[in-house]
């Protein structure tokens, strides 16, 4: 890639890292297109995508930790079930079509907007009365207080690990939706959980499009690397001087913008 199209891709890149390491967004629905119309495979783009999104990930996650927004206790409870299903995504990538799935999740993430647009956050703290309550686990960190529902919550998060993979996304997108509505966990806990939850995804889906046989060209990844985590810093920095009416704005209006990438991409 010549020198000049890597510094054009790096600017954009940086642009790009911002909002979604606002809103605890790895960015990969974006990435992969862009890298696409830079010239670089599908394949390839995708594992670039992923090595971009762990190290976006953990610049946002270094701000968010400090800010007390990661509640790092709940996390166990995530990061293994979404780590096998990244893992076996991102295996089967070759062998599952993955333009149904990505209809499907495109058409969900719109849903998730509006409800998110509506969604009346003084609500938070207390589970949708819809879900199931199996082991619940009520949680106190910082000054937010709220439950969720470990028995449904797992096998939720082994599934959306598993799409997350095999899209060769970041697991974040899928995830926030569904802490934000459906467990009403805060909304900058949440942004902080689903920050560390794509990174973890991002790395084990890496792994397994590494061990499928995709290829990760390093020289191509580690500039673009560096302008992600400038992007990623600058953004989760102004996550948390931005009110949650305007969060709640933010994270309805890249949803939708990803859902009409994810359709793009599929047809």
């Amino acid at each position: 890639m010549e020198t000049i199209i890597l510094l054009l891709l790096s600017v954009v890149l940086m642009a790009l890292a911002a909002p979604f390491a606002m809103i605890g967004m790895g960015g990969g629905t974006a990435y992969v297109p862009v890298l696409e119309i830079a010239g670089v495979g599908i394949h390839e783009a995708s594992t670039i995508s992923l090595f971009m999104i762990a190290v976006s990930t953990l610049s946002a996650a270094i701000v968010f930790h400090g800010k007390k927004t990661i509640d790092w206790r709940l996390l166990p409870f995530l990061v293994p079930p979404v780590a096998i299903g990244a893992f076996f995504g991102g295996y089967a990538a070759h062998l599952i079509s993955a333009q149904a799935v990505t209809i499907t999740f495109a058409a969900f993430l719109c849903i998730s907007a509006f409800l998110i647009y509506k969604y009346d956050h003084s609500k938070e703290g207390r589970i949708h009365p819809r879900i199931p309550k199996l082991f619940v686990w009520d949680r106190s960190y910082g000054e937010h207080h709220y439950s969720v529902s470990l028995g449904i919550l797992i096998p939720a998060v082994l599934g959306l690990g598993f799409v997350a993979g095999t899209l060769g996304i970041g697991g974040g997108l899928f995830l926030l939706p569904v802490l934000i509505l459906l467990f009403r966990v805060p909304m900058r806990i949440t942004i902080g959980i689903t920050t560390v939850y794509a990174g973890v995804s991002s790395l084990m889906g890496l792994a397994g499009h590494i061990a499928g046989g995709d290829p990760l060209n390093i020289w191509i990844a580690l500039p673009l690397a560096v302008a992600v985590f400038i992007g990623a810093r600058v953004g989760s920095q102004m996550s948390h001087k931005t009110s949650l009416p305007k969060l709640k704005v933010a994270i309805s209006v890249i949803l939708v913008a990803l859902a009409a990438v994810l359709l793009f991409s599929a047809l």
